[in-house]
């Protein structure tokens, strides 16, 4: 059966030692939540947004007050609570910059799918919450891209997102791993590193996306396994922030019926949401991807070849491996300067499909 009808990862490489993610313009995250104290709560917000943006983009002050039409002097002083004087201008301006900048950074290769539409609101709900949301689905329905632009939206200081590496890691690696995905300063200690981790996550309204962790069951040692579990749940038992497990059916399989399912029991029960996610997309969804492309759903008939690929991309792979194929024949259309058409998308297909032979 057709999924259309005519009526409608990169690995990340284990984190090396005297890694210092914090140092882009000489303020530690330890150090700005020390000084956010010193103003009130709705002065704290865009201080934190820029201080976390500029972190996530390894900025400068001087680029930072080239994005804010601020000094870095002003930055300076308000990052490290000593600005003195009236903030309210000072607020004023990092609100405006931080709207012409959010206009700025649009992110164009991403749709609000229905899938996306699901999971942000899973996403919202469990910070709200403080719970733990344990959400699974098959590969390449876009749960990464879905995980990684919320985060993108939300990552001023309150959200952190870590990626589990498909090459393995040991409990101090990821430790290393999350303290870099949360901008914090690292080092050798590891039980430095914890506290500063549980101290980060503790703040309030806090939400940490751990996405690919089936890949641990897959490529990790049985001991580095309830390890790094046994962290993920300490830091939601001492925070009491939200926490979101992210993976493939894998992820499912271990936690509820796998070798280790008594132990993860306890990170289970702590107010656990389970979301099984749709293995296919929906019709929509197909036409919204499509129309980004400048496509309508293709004709049964007269773009035969097309419907046919379209669906078997669909069914046997889904809508990551179908993004692909639609920008390499974007790609091509671009390069002879035409129209994207259907042809040009089995052009494309063709091509990759004749290199693959």
């Amino acid at each position: 059966m057709s999924l259309i009808t005519q009526s409608s990862a990169t690995l990340i490489p284990a984190p090396t030692r005297h890694m210092e993610p914090t140092n882009s313009f000489g303020i530690s995250t330890e150090r700005l939540e020390a000084c956010l104290a010193s103003y009130k709560e709705d002065q704290r917000e865009p201080i934190r947004h820029w201080f976390y943006l500029g972190k996530e983009k390894g900025w400068t002050l001087k680029q930072m007050a080239k994005a804010t039409s601020l000094s870095t002097t002003t930055l300076s002083r308000v990052f490290r609570g000593s600005y003195g004087a009236d903030i309210s201008s000072v607020l004023v301006t990092l609100e405006r910059a931080k709207t012409n900048f959010a206009e700025a950074v649009d992110n164009p290769d991403f749709i609000m799918t229905s899938l996306a539409k699901r999971l942000f609101a899973a996403f919202d709900k469990t910070r709200a919450l403080e719970n733990v949301t344990i959400m699974w689905g098959p590969k390449g329905i876009g749960k990464t891209e879905v995980a990684m632009e919320y985060a993108r939206l939300n990552n001023h200081g309150r959200t952190g997102y870590v990626r589990c590496p498909g090459t393995g890691c040991t409990i101090y690696q990821f430790v290393q791993l999350l303290a870099q995905a949360l901008k914090i300063s690292s080092g050798n200690n590891m039980m430095v590193l914890r506290e500063k981790i549980i101290t980060a996550m503790s703040r309030g309204g806090r939400l940490l996306l751990v996405d690919e962790l089936h890949e641990i069951f897959l490529v990790c040692s049985p001991v580095s396994i309830i390890r790094i579990c046994e962290f993920l749940r300490e830091i939601k038992d001492v925070s009491g922030c939200g926490l979101v497990l992210i993976g493939t059916e894998v992820l499912e399989k271990e936690f509820f019926r796998g070798a280790y399912y008594k132990v993860l029991d306890q990170l289970v029960d702590r107010g656990t949401v389970q979301i099984p996610l749709p293995a296919k997309p929906t019709q929509k969804d197909i036409i919204e991807f499509l129309a980004h492309f400048g496509l309508d759903l293709p004709d049964q008939q007269r773009d035969a070849e097309a419907f046919k690929m379209l669906n078997d991309i669909l069914r046997s792979e889904g809508l990551r491996k179908l993004t692909h194929h639609l920008r390499d024949g974007a790609s091509y259309a671009s390069k002879i300067g035409q129209t994207y058409t259907w042809n040009h998308f089995v052009a494309g297909f063709d091509a990759i499909r004749k290199l693959s032979k």
